[in-house]
């Protein structure tokens, strides 16, 4: 009889279970995670990330127990047996060429390097680590250095990186501690608006057990990383969630959570979650779908009276003075937008020594496609349909295997959903120049401004104290204080936009800077009718 074999090769393994991380933010949340959870007792979990754009390396240090050598020497090995580490040792490789692990225990360093080359060349079976240290004596504390080197992308993702671990450091203890270069990280909850909770029906509680599912309302759109149910099982956490609802009006401000021991309970042929910490559930597993069927119903009732509310809130005056004055501040802006892409489009083609043509062409009413670089990277790309999960690298809007139909599907002319952030007509049309303001009572704690890149919006918190102190000073239709706060906080935001739309096009630190004041002062000068009695939008 002939012999069959199971083969593995191992290079293409490592390669292929580095692709589950994908991004910057999630290769450098795998080792802080590690870094925060093996610490010895009693020392509280430190991590500290270095981001080197210039000469593309991330360091990533922790104060935790280390490794020894005996530790590294399987550090590598796909199929060996290191807990600690096992799970996200080939992260680095999603985005670069070579991964050094320094590592101190009980007074004893090692060190160990693996590059890109040997994984690509090698023959599928064992590859070649270079060690450079082997437990030569030190006095430094325990704990591991992770160097990311040639990283392969066009900038590092800074603020991505921090809005990620700060979303995350939410299911550790308060004394966890990991800072970006000089930026402490902190997890602030969002403002509440209100609070909702529900119990599975008994065919739920069957599967699920006892739970409490807790379902609230952000006071402002929250960012992909922040909206969903977080989902835990014995204090892990496993997956974030809107049980098909993702797409849909309203849905990006709703998150909540639920924990469920009988996911990690479980013990039946379907594993109900992905051991590679891909973070995500299998709606396959029994225990996962009647999970969703219960987060699904909850999360749309809790959905559908936003929308219903939001639909009244918006005919009233107060709502259409709101958005008129918006729309006045967005078109100032737009037009501006508009004008700096076509000059962006002359210099392009004088320096190329050719016309580039409609890549920088002003954009015609209504329009909604942003302008190109040359190359043809998008200069600022709207919102796709069905698509919010823009950080992830995409993601569906389909809802999981089992989520019951629901009610009144047309109840809102739709039924599969659209980018959150829209109006609730579904037929959002941005000023020319493709931009939005949007004024939302965001709660007092929140920034007085924020600017959303993926659907290229302006949003203004009305609760801020010193916007709500100047429309407080309105006097009849005399709202020229309260449209001078907004127009400034407006107008702030979009040249930090602005220059966000163009960071991969910059190659020196001071080229932002000079762009963001040159904006200020230019866009500025339009605004200034509004301290005056000409047409302050001419």
């Amino acid at each position: 009889m002939t012999e069959i074999r199971v083969s593995s090769h191992v290079g293409r393994d490592l390669l292929q279970s580095a692709q589950l991380f994908r991004s910057d933010r999630k290769v450098v949340w795998e080792y802080v995670s590690n870094g925060l959870q093996y610490t010895d007792p009693g020392v509280p979990p430190k991590v500290m990330v270095t981001l080197d754009e210039k000469k593309k390396v991330i360091r990533i240090l922790d104060n935790g127990r280390g490794m020894t050598a005996e530790d590294l020497s399987h550090f590598f090995t796909m199929h060996g047996e290191n807990p600690d580490r096992l799970a996200g040792k080939s992260a680095a490789f999603a985005i670069a060429g070579t991964l050094t692990v320094t590592s101190t225990r009980n007074g004893r360093r090692s060190q160990v390097r693996l590059d890109r080359e040997e994984i690509e060349t090698s023959d599928g079976s064992e590859i070649p680590v270079k060690v450079i240290e082997d437990g030569v004596r030190s006095e430094e504390p325990n704990g591991t250095l992770i160097e990311i080197a040639r990283i392969g992308l066009k900038r590092i993702d800074r603020q991505g990186i921090i809005d990620y671990i700060e979303r995350n450091l939410a299911r550790w203890p308060a004394d966890a501690e990991v800072f970006v270069d000089h930026h402490l990280c902190s997890y602030a909850e969002p403002e509440t608006a209100e609070e909702h909770t529900f119990e599975p029906d008994p065919s739920e509680a069957e599967q699920l057990g006892e739970v409490t599912l807790t379902v609230k309302v952000s006071k402002r759109r929250l960012d992909d990383d922040m909206k969903g149910i977080q989902v835990f099982s014995h204090g892990n956490w496993h997956e974030s969630t809107l049980a098909g609802a993702e797409a849909k009006d309203m849905a990006a401000y709703i998150y909540g959570d639920v924990e469920v021991p009988a996911i990690e309970e479980y013990d039946g042929p379907i594993k109900p979650f992905d051991s590679s910490r891909s973070g995500k559930l299998n709606p396959a597993n029994e225990v996962v779908a009647a999970l969703y069927r219960f987060i699904g119903p909850a999360v749309e009732e809790v959905r559908r009276d936003l929308v219903q509310r939001e639909k009244e809130r918006r005919k009233s005056e107060e709502a259409k003075k709101l958005e008129q004055q918006a729309k006045e501040l967005a078109q100032v802006l737009s037009e501006d937008f508009a004008a700096f892409q076509a000059q962006l489009r002359r210099v392009r083609s004088a320096v190329l020594g050719r016309d580039i043509g409609r890549k920088f062409a002003d954009l015609g009413e209504d329009s909604s496609d942003g302008p190109v670089i040359e190359g043809g990277d998008d200069l600022a790309e709207p919102a796709e349909t069905g698509n919010t999960d823009r950080s992830e690298g995409g993601g569906s809007s389909e809802p999981p295997p089992d989520l019951p139909t629901p009610v009144n599907p047309d109840a809102e002319g739709s039924t599969t959903g659209r980018p959150t952030g829209d109006s609730p007509s579904g037929t959002s049309k941005s000023p020319r120049g493709g931009l939005n303001i949007e004024m939302e009572e965001m709660g007092e704690s929140e920034a007085r401004g924020r600017y959303a890149l993926e659907d290229r919006t302006i949003y203004i918190n009305l609760d801020h104290p010193q916007i709500a102190a100047a429309r407080s000073l309105a006097d009849g239709d005399d709202d020229k204080v309260f449209m001078r706060l907004a127009a400034e906080v407006a107008l702030a935001e979009y040249a930090i936009a602005l220059a966000q739309e163009l960071a991969d096009t910059y190659s020196t630190p001071d080229e932002p800077i000079y762009d963001i004041h040159e904006t200020v002062d230019r866009v500025a000068r339009r605004f200034a009718g509004l301290y005056g009695d000409r047409d302050w939008g001419a």
